[in-house]
C-alpha cells in the first residue's frame, strides 16, 4: 500500500480544481456530470446559502460569495460517516494507478471544497460529512488544504461506501504528509 500515492492523488486533485469553484464532486466510472451536480446541490441545498455580489470575474461567475449555515448535522449523520485524515483503512489501497478496493467496499468520487475565508474544522468536518452522505458514501479519506491547527482554509478528498463491519481502527495505514 503505498500512501504518496493517495496524496499525489488528491494533491493533483486540489491543485487541478481549487479555481474552478467552491465545491467540486466528481464520480468514478463512467462520466455522469448531471448526477456528480445533483450531489453539490443536494450539499449546497442542506448547507449552505449562497450570498453573492453582482460582480463577476473574467469567466462570468460571481466573484464574491460568503456562506452561511441553514443547519447543524444530527449526531446520528455524523456518527454515520468516519472521516479519516491521511489514512486508509483495511481493504482501500493505493498505487500509482489511484485508490482500489480489496473488499467488499466501493471508493465512489473524489471531492475538493474550498472556503474564502478559513473554516473551523469541526465545521469542515460536518461539510465532508454532509457531501459524503449526498454521494450515498459512509466514509471520506481527506487531506486538509491550507489553514492552521484548528482551522482549513480547503479540503480535497475522497468518498467511499465501506462495510463499516469490518473496519478496525487499528489496521489504519497513514504516511507523511506533504504539504498540498
Amino acid at each position: 500500500m503505498r500512501m504518496p500515492a493517495l496524496l499525489a492523488l488528491l494533491a493533483g486533485f486540489a491543485a487541478g480544481c481549487l479555481h474552478r469553484g467552491d465545491v467540486i464532486y466528481t464520480s468514478f466510472g463512467p462520466a455522469d456530470p448531471a448526477g456528480d451536480t445533483r450531489i453539490v446541490q443536494a450539499w449546497e441545498k442542506s448547507r449552505v446559502k449562497t450570498v453573492g455580489s453582482d460582480d463577476v470575474d473574467a469567466l462570468g461567475r460571481p466573484a464574491s460569495r460568503s456562506y452561511q449555515t441553514l443547519r447543524k448535522l444530527t449526531d446520528a449523520e455524523r456518527r454515520s460517516v468516519v472521516v479519516l485524515v491521511d489514512t486508509l483503512p483495511e481493504g482501500i489501497e493505493s498505487s500509482e494507478s489511484g485508490l482500489r478496493s480489496t473488499g467488499p467496499h466501493v471508493v465512489l468520487g473524489k471531492f475538493s471544497i474550498r472556503y474564502k475565508d478559513e473554516r473551523e474544522k469541526t465545521e469542515v468536518l460536518d461539510d465532508i460529512r454532509l457531501l459524503a452522505i449526498a454521494a450515498g458514501a459512509n466514509m471520506a479519506l481527506i487531506s486538509w488544504t491550507g489553514g492552521s491547527q484548528e482551522s482549513a482554509s480547503g479540503v480535497a478528498g475522497v468518498t467511499i461506501r465501506y462495510d463499516l463491519s469490518k473496519f478496525d481502527s487499528s489496521k489504519l495505514q497513514s504516511g507523511k504528509i506533504p504539504s498540498i
